[in-house]
């Protein structure tokens, strides 16, 4: 009742006065016996933010940590040694129109930190809070900023593999190999021997931001952050990194569409795309021989083949885990002999040429003498050697700018320069911390959390400075905050060639769309899946049904591209026979006619930050029927699309939201909102236009290649 009261008052002075203030967007604290809860004058019916007055909003801990990383997987033990957790505020003040702070003390009867809250108002729908720390008698501790949070789930976190919508759980923040099986039963139990078997939230790619029912987005930039906590009723937590001092910023709007181009406003957006990426890219290994035979099949199958990817341009080496690449990026004269001569052939051939590379360099590379100086240092100062499955390689140091640029300069020379038109950037989450210190360094999350960004952005210097840098993209995996402001492209890692639901082609659909509500706006996976198992009662191999069920959700995807697995000989490829080149050529054609349609939706992800693929909670926020979704999406806003994503299944059920939706190759007519079980046997997937989307040829060939007869 007091801040209502308060509220009022002041809505009620403004009326009767002719102040400036109230004319202008002003920040209002208003407090009650439960809560402060900051309001925009400008958007009075409900508040920014609400922080506790019974439950202290700010605590510290002092953590006690051990970490290590192998083979890109995170083992943390962690313990709180001790807790400042009783606050007393002092103060509150008006420090100007749009900034407030909060004065008080944070103790536990021995130690104290004495802390400044300021609220600033960035515009009517953006406040920023920073927590400073002003004195203390205690060092070492890591901020806890709690808040009033009551909904049931959330949006957002980056790229989550196992749930699209969030419950009331515990989230940590840390990048790290995606892991092989997460929970599969027997992925998982053979994946524990190497300590690879992934969790619930292990991602390549975390972003903080959240978004509710409320209209209400969070943000918190930077790497600090530890882990977001929503497991207290009515409450949230977010907690930092001893280094961080507690910011996080909170988004105001009306939609969930508009609440992510306010917050990619902030955090960054990938760019557009060059034309010929609409195209089909296929994955080859082998040599110049091996390609012109695959590129010749395809061409005269109709498959509108516009890149071939050839990671196996630098060669190859045998280890006790199989073939390897060799990681000293330079083409292979045995592999490649002519590697400039084939690009310029393939491209006459309508046919772009991308690459591979990763931020190590193995030890006995040409290169490590002149990359010494900007190589991760190990104890005796000389650079640091790391396990690679098979070999030792060391690992790119971008904390000084001189790396990038120097690495940068290799990546022209390399790759830009010989004709190569992309690359896969792999990698990113393998930094170890420093050698020279303990991995519980301060430095160790900010550095660890940071890396993927920072070796995207070597990446893109290397395009910038290239007179067609348009023209020429790179793809990579990992991520964090403010990545996508040097991305081009991104895949959702390595996943099972199989239909597993923790690891397999449904976890790849689910990482794209909450991905997609991160701003991770342009996003696909290998079609196939990537990692074979093969041990007695364990069996991942690629099939036809489980290659032509991802073919199918490629066409769906921004970018149509088939990868031939960690062990080629035991997967079905685009080419593996007749059969497999026509059904290729099909969904290939169908991914290739929505052609207009991406390049409109990669312009909406450019200007305002719009996923391609899009959870239908972006569009039907208050149909409760589609908070739980995670096996069907909207392209765009027009064309709903139900995926097959189990193995032996004819048919799929989904929900329609409301609109008239003509499905694809039929012109059945379904009326939303409602569930419905479809027909959808291999080859003819179930996709729905809504009724009077204005892309009348893009449907009208899309409908030619599904008809029946075609």
């Amino acid at each position: 009742m007091i801040r209502a009261y308060s509220l009022a008052l002041f809505l009620l002075l403004c009326l009767l006065s002719s102040s400036p203030h109230c004319a202008a967007q002003q920040l209002l604290l208003v407090p009650s016996d439960s809560s402060w809860c900051f309001y925009s004058s400008a958007q009075p019916a409900s508040p920014l933010i609400c922080l506790p007055r019974k439950t202290p909003f700010l605590s510290y801990a002092l953590v006690e940590e051990k970490v290590s990383v192998k083979l890109g997987a995170i083992k943390e033990k962690s313990r709180e040694r001790e807790r400042l957790d009783r606050m007393i505020v002092e103060e509150t003040t008006a420090y100007s129109p749009v900034e407030h702070h909060i004065h008080g003390i944070v103790h536990n009867g021995e130690d104290s930190i004495w802390f400044r809250l300021r609220a600033i108002l960035e515009s009517k729908s953006h406040l920023k809070l920073f927590v400073d720390q002003l004195r203390w008698t205690v060092t070492g501790y890591s901020p806890r900023l709690t808040y009033l949070d009551s909904s049931p789930w959330h949006f957002g976190f980056g790229e989550q593999y196992s749930a699209v919508a969030m419950g009331r759980e515990h989230i940590p923040f840390q990048v790290e190999e995606n892991g092989i099986g997460r929970g599969d039963k027997g992925a998982t139990w053979l994946a524990k021997f190497a300590g690879a078997q992934g969790a619930r939230h292990s991602t390549y790619f975390p972003v903080g931001w959240a978004m509710d029912a409320s209209g209400r987005g969070i943000y918190i930039p930077g790497h600090h952050l530890r882990y977001w906590d929503f497991r207290a009723p009515g409450l949230a937590t977010a907690g930092f990194d001893r280094l961080g001092g507690a910011h996080i910023e909170v988004f105001q709007a009306g939609d969930p569409l508009s609440l992510l181009e306010q917050f990619t406003a902030v955090s960054g957006r990938l760019r557009m795309l060059p034309d010929w990426a609409w195209g089909a890219w296929y994955g080859i290994q082998g040599g110049p021989g091996k390609c012109r035979r695959i590129v010749d099949e395809a061409q005269a199958a109709g498959v509108p083949l516009s890149a071939i990817w050839i990671q196996d341009w630098v060669g190859k080496r045998k280890t006790p885990y199989g073939s390897r690449l060799n990681w000293h990026w330079q083409a292979d004269s045995t592999t490649y002999p002519d590697i400039k001569g084939f690009i310029q052939e393939m491209n006459a051939r309508g046919v772009k040429v991308l690459g591979y590379i990763n931020p190590f360099l193995a030890v006995e590379s040409a290169w490590v003498p002149a990359a010494t100086p900007y190589l991760l240092p190990g104890e005796n100062g000389k650079p640091m050697t790391m396990p690679a499955a098979g070999f030792k390689a060391h690992l790119f140091d971008f904390r000084t700018d001189s790396t990038s640029t120097w690495l940068a300069q290799r990546i022209r020379e390399e790759l830009i320069e010989p004709g190569f038109s992309g690359w896969m950037a792999d990698f990113g989450e393998w930094w170890p911390g420093s050698a020279s210190k303990s991995q519980q360094d301060a430095h160790f999350w900010w550095d660890h959390n940071a890396y993927p960004g920072q070796w995207q952005a070597c990446n893109r210097q290397a395009l910038a400075s290239h007179p067609d840098g348009d023209e020429l993209l790179f793809f990579s995996r990992s991520g964090g905050q403010g990545a996508p402001r040097h991305g081009s492209l991104y895949w959702t890692g390595d996943q099972l060639t199989g239909f597993s639901s923790e690891d397999g082609l449904p976890s790849a659909l689910r990482a794209m769309l909450s991905g997609g509500m991160s701003g991770i706006s342009l996003n696909h996976s290998d079609i196939g899946g990537y990692t074979n198992i093969r041990f007695p009662g364990v069996d991942y191999r690629r099939d036809l049904e489980l290659y032509q069920r991802w073919c199918e959700l490629g066409a769906f995807s921004p970018v149509f591209r088939t990868h031939e697995g960690l062990r080629p000989e035991d997967n079905v490829q685009p080419w593996t026979d007749s059969a497999t080149v026509a059904f290729t050529s099909k969904m290939a054609n169908l991914h290739a006619a929505l052609k207009p349609y991406w390049i409109s939706l990669n312009r909406e992800a450019a200007e305002k930050g719009w996923p391609v693929l899009r959870h239908l909670w972006l569009h039907y926020p208050h149909d409760p029927e589609v908070l739980p979704l995670d096996a069907q999406f909207l392209v765009g806003s027009d064309l709903l699309v139900f995926p097959v994503i189990a193995a032996a299944q004819d048919s799929v059920r989904g929900y329609f939201p409301s609109g008239e939706w003509i499905r694809l190759g039929s012109k059945e007519n379904i009326s939303g909102p409602g569930w419905r079980t479809l027909p959808a046997e291999v080859g003819t997937p179930a996709a729905f236009r809504i009724a009077g989307s204005p892309w009348h040829e893009v449907w009208n060939v899309a409908d030619s290649i599904l008809a029946p007869n075609h």
